[in-house]
């Protein structure tokens, strides 16, 4: 800053030339400007520092300096003080100091230098000067929160908090307290985002407002009727006496350092939606007409973006119950399959998008199953989405087959939307010669994972229905499917999280490798877990198909009662199967010691499943919890609880495995000493 630089070589140039000049030069500077003598001792103050601060050489030389200096900037200040004098080269910061006049602190930039004696070149001392940078600093702060604020209202798209992320940047820059209001339809005022940087204060201020909602003949709710905005200079007892509730209100109010306060409006459309509170502690400068300005430009910004926001919330609104209303409430229960599905929407982006699933059985005894994206978003997109899936079931329902099914929906798409792309895979399951027909048009190819693990990818060659090109589509056949196989059709946004297809693929077939999705009760949702438990970048529809019959039981860890339920059905399925020399006893205890290791350290949901194998009834448990040590011999500690239950089901059983399923628990089986009755 040229002038205090000016000045400070000015005083300098005085102080080491003579005493008496350097007076009369420093009295006549706008500056505030003080001296030091060698040892630090404070030795002159100029009058314009008399007149802001209100102290005279001797006390601003007491203990009475401290209290003109900003407690948030003591520490900085006297640190920079001993580290310039110790270097005995220039220095300057920036801090606050207070003015007598009404009490406010104003930023200064103050610069200090080291005076010499002309002939000996001796340290004489210091000098100082202060410039007044108050407005360049406000003016700089309210910059910086605009465009700050306008960051976060780019990306907004839910309102709660995008007013408390303006709030915590507000309370760190122009407010000590920050407070959002909205206008209910019925009137009534509440505050919906509170910030202050003291987290103690910040307690208070909630259990107050908690304790106080805010009533109709509030000033607030006043405020916000009329639509008005409000400049309050100065925050004195009687003022909160004469807002508060009761003297409980007042006695929390009195507490939380309110000495200046700006309210300005929330107008959206014409409608009073609400209002901004700004206040100041009795450590900052009191509210002015500039404060209310920028309060009024950031409530315009703000309140036009919670118009948007509300408008987005409506239309994605109505897209999701249209989308949910268009898939399948239920899917079919059909003997010998097992169905299962999830869509999971955008979690970066909250538009409803197109995919779905669907099932649904055929008149021959056949199960009709497809999944299917419509290239958009929104609502435009969801419509389009119900029109192509219903499009498909009527056209199978007609007994066409796959590839025809397409092209029938391709015909019913161009009626209406001509520039609309839709990729989808159908197909037609036969579960009474385990045999499937299926077409694609352009979609990701399903997946069967046999019950060896093996993985089988259904290619169907062809383009997205609307696409302006030639096509040819064929049906084709799986035929022998293997029982306990599992079938996955899934759209795009499953493999595209990371924007990287292959990786994606990579985590998909991986997922795949688990033999816990033959035995847990969502397969679906479990593979969506395993691929991507982070959530979905874009919308995804999962839809899976287990061949034959399965055996299976679920209940919380924490339900004693449906656990012993479950533990004498289980034992009763097991003696509906078994040989009359099987050792149902062991296979009990087997189950009840897995049982209790999960209670015990996995709380949440746990399912069960038993499947008939050629080495005998396989016991599958999976469950929530974390990773364990699978451990085949006795602890070392015989009296031990730890590790003698798994040590048991060892010895008993045979097989014993844990797979640990990122995320998601643990599968554990084992082969239980069980034979199965020849029929």
């Amino acid at each position: 800053m040229q002038v205090n630089d000016d000045a400070l070589a000015l005083t300098r140039h005085a102080l080491a030339a003579s005493e008496d000049r350097y007076r009369r030069l420093a009295e006549a500077m706008p500056q505030l400007v003080w001296t030091l003598d060698r040892d630090g001792t404070l030795d002159f103050v100029n009058e314009r520092w008399i007149a802001y601060t209100g102290l005279t050489l001797a006390q601003t030389a007491g203990n009475e300096r401290r209290r003109v200096l900003h407690p948030a900037d003591r520490p900085l200040m006297a640190r920079s003080w001993r580290d310039g004098a110790a270097a005995r080269e220039p220095f300057e910061l920036y801090g606050r100091i207070r003015r007598a006049e009404d009490g406010a602190f104003r930023w200064f930039h103050i610069r200090a230098a080291p005076a010499f004696e002309a002939d000996t070149g001796e340290l004489a001392g210091w000098v100082a000067t202060a410039v007044d940078v108050e407005d360049r600093v406000r003016a700089e702060t309210s910059l910086a929160l605009l465009a700050d604020v306008s960051d976060v209202l780019a990306g907004a798209v839910d309102e709660q908090r995008m007013f408390e992320e303006v709030a915590q940047l507000a309370a760190r820059t122009i407010a000590d307290w920050f407070a959002v209001y909205l206008r209910g339809d019925d009137g009534t005022v509440r505050m919906v985002a509170l910030a202050h940087v003291n987290s103690e204060l910040l307690a208070r201020g909630l259990e107050t407002a908690r304790r106080y909602p805010v009533r109709a003949d509030d000033s607030i709710a006043q405020l916000i009727a009329a639509g008005q905005s409000a400049l309050v200079p100065r925050i004195d007892p009687e003022t909160i006496r004469a807002h508060a509730h009761d003297e409980r209100h007042y006695s929390l109010t009195s507490q939380l350092d309110l000495a200046s306060a700006v309210v300005v409006p929330l107008v959206v459309r014409g409608e009073r939606a609400g209002a901004l509170l700004l206040v100041r502690g009795s450590d900052a400068r009191p509210y002015d007409e500039s404060d209310l300005r920028i309060a009024e430009i950031l409530a315009k910004r703000l309140a036009l973006t919670y118009e948007n926001v509300r408008q987005y919330r409506r239309q994605q609104r109505v897209a999701d119950t249209f989308q949910r209303a268009a898939l399948p409430k239920s899917l079919p229960a059909i003997d010998g399959l097992s169905l299962d599905a999830v869509y999971t929407a955008s979690s970066d982006d909250l538009s409803v998008g197109g995919d779905w699933y669907d099932a649904f059985p055929l008149p021959d005894g056949r199960l009709a199953i497809t999944v299917g994206d419509v290239a958009g978003k929104g609502l435009n997109a969801a419509v389009l989405m119900a029109t192509v899936r219903q499009s498909i079931r009527v056209a199978a329902l007609q007994g066409l087959a796959p590839a025809d099914v397409l092209t029938a929906a391709e015909a019913a798409l161009q009626l209406e939307y001509q520039d609309r792309l839709v990729t989808a895979f159908v197909a037609l399951v036969d579960p009474g010669s385990w045999t499937m027909a299926y077409a694609s048009a352009g979609h990701p190819p399903a997946l069967v994972r046999r019950p060896d693990g093996t993985l089988l990818e259904l290619e169907a060659a062809g383009l997205p229905l609307g696409a302006p090109l030639p096509r040819e589509r064929k049906t084709r056949h799986l035929l022998g499917i293997p029982p306990g196989s599992l079938i996955v059709l899934y759209t795009d946004g499953l493999i595209e999280s990371t924007r990287d297809v292959i990786e994606g693929e990579t985590k998909l077939r991986a997922a795949l490798a688990h033999d816990a999705l033959l035995h847990a009760r969502s397969p679906a949702g479990l593979i969506r877990d395993l691929v991507i438990p982070g959530g979905a970048r874009d919308d995804v529809a999962i839809l899976t198909l287990t061949l034959g019959r399965r055996t299976h039981w679920s209940f919380e860890s924490a339900d004693a009662l449906a656990a012993q339920s479950v533990r004498s059905s289980f034992v009763a399925a097991l003696a509906r199967e078994a040989s009359d020399d099987s050792d149902l006893g062991a296979a009990e205890l087997i189950f009840g010691e897995l049982i209790g290791n999960v209670v015990r350290y996995a709380p949440g949901p746990i399912e069960i499943d038993l499947e008939w194998a050629a080495a005998g009834p396989v016991l599958h448990v999976l469950d929530r919890g974390g990773g364990f040590d699978l451990r085949s011999t006795l602890p070392d500690d015989v009296m031990s609880e730890r590790g003698r239950g798994l040590y048991i089901v060892s010895v008993l059983g045979t097989e014993l495995r844990a797979d640990r399923l990122a995320g998601r628990g643990n599968h554990v089986r084992v082969v239980l000493p069980v034979r199965r009755r020849h029929v």
